[in-house]
């Protein structure tokens, strides 16, 4: 979802992540996850139960390094102070249409519409 923060409220400890459903009729937490590690310099990160698949990677600036994405299309931000650590996107264009799934036997899909 656009706007959607992934990520660490430090103030409270509310942990954001996005996660699988455990089946396509069962919409309940599956074994993928997404979500901000906060060790060294923060970066996105995908699991699979407790185990670490694959690391998206931090922020250079304009991206994060490991997916830079569609940039024009969907302004990416990376926040980081005493309050918060997330990271977020925005789509500008109404004719794009962006989902992130995360499907019960994949990490993750990103599917991209534009008219």
């Amino acid at each position: 979802m656009p706007r959607m923060k992934l990520g660490w409220n430090l103030e409270t400890g509310l942990e954001r992540t996005l996660s699988s459903w455990k089946s396509v009729d069962d919409p309940t937490e599956g074994e993928y996850i997404v979500k901000m590690g906060l060790r060294g310099y923060p970066q996105i990160m995908n699991f699979k139960g407790p185990n670490l698949e694959s690391r998206v990677g931090s922020w250079n600036g304009l991206s994060v390094v490991g997916y830079p994405g569609p940039v024009l299309a969907t302004p990416q931000k990376f926040e980081i102070n005493e309050k918060e650590v997330y990271y977020e996107f925005e789509v500008l264009a109404r004719s794009v249409f962006i989902i992130l799934a995360l499907v019960p036997t994949v990490i993750g899909q990103n599917l991209f519409w534009t008219a």
